[in-house]
Formats: structure tokens, sequence, C-alpha cells
């Protein structure tokens, strides 16, 4: 009985791994370069402050004049007994919130205190935790125009 025995060539049994090795290699450089420059999403604007910048000056005096106007219409109201000084104070809170909203971008209106103070606008912050004072007492005893006059400050200065 005759039996033949083909030898392989040197190292001809290596070709299937190396190939394989060279895919990963090929493989994994690309992932790498991929997730390197990759182009990334823009993530919303939180900073009150940088998106002040996004806007035209003649754009925020328009807002600014707004709000101011419809303040001064809440201290008329106020005056003449027209408002009671719990509703004078959810009013005020609803300008502050829709303003810094409109000028910013961010629905401030749908956020908690803890939220505002989170997000890095300190001066809304202080002025809401006194409004809420007022606001959620049982007696509502604070001053209306003193509240009407600061928040009218916070807007006049808001950059």
């Amino acid at each position: 009985m005759r039996i033949t025995v083909q030898l392989q060539e040197k190292y001809g049994y290596l070709i299937l791994p190396v190939i394989i090795f060279i895919l990963a290699v090929v493989f994994a450089c690309v992932l790498i370069i991929y997730l390197k420059y990759r182009p990334r999403r823009k993530k919303q604007v939180v900073d009150g402050e940088k998106a002040w910048g996004a806007l035209y000056d003649d754009e925020k005096r328009r807002l600014r004049m707004k709000y101011l106007q419809l303040l001064d219409a809440l201290y008329y109201k106020v005056s003449y007994d027209r408002i009671s000084n719990r509703q004078c104070y959810l009013t005020i809170s609803r300008y502050v919130r829709q303003f810094v909203s409109e000028i910013t971008g961010v629905k401030v209106s749908r956020c908690t205190l803890s939220d505002i103070k989170w997000m890095n606008m300190p001066v809304l912050a202080a002025l809401i935790e006194e409004l809420y004072e007022a606001e959620f007492s049982k007696l509502s005893m604070g001053d209306p125009y003193w509240a009407i006059e600061k928040t009218k400050r916070v807007i006049e200065v808001w950059n």
C-alpha cells in the first residue's frame, strides 16, 4: 500500500489567522478614527448669560420694554386694588419666568427653584425665592410694590 504525504509550504497554515488579525486591526483603527472625528451633537444651552449674547440689541430692548410695561400695568392694578397681593406675586413670577424663557431659550417656566439654581441663574433664583415666601404662605404679607420694583431692576440689569 502506497501512502503519499503532501507537506504544506513553510508557514502556510498561518495565512487564515494572519488575514483575520489584519482585518481586526484595520477595523479597530477605523473605529478609533470614527469615534475621534465624528460630528458631535450640540448641547442645549443652559447657561442664561451665554444664551443672552445670541440675541440682537434691539431684540433685547424690545423684550425688556414689553415686560417692563407688563409690570407697570400690574403696578396700576395693585394700586387700585383690582388684584390681590397673592395674585400679584403669582403674576410677577409668571412674567419674570416668561422673560427669562424668551431671552435665553430655556423653558424656565417649567423649572423648580432648585433647577433654576442649578442652571447658573443666581439673580433669577434669588428673586423667585423671595417671591415664593409671599406667594405660598397662608397669609400673603409681602409688599407687592417692592416686588414689582425689584423685578423691574432684575429685568433691566439682565445681561
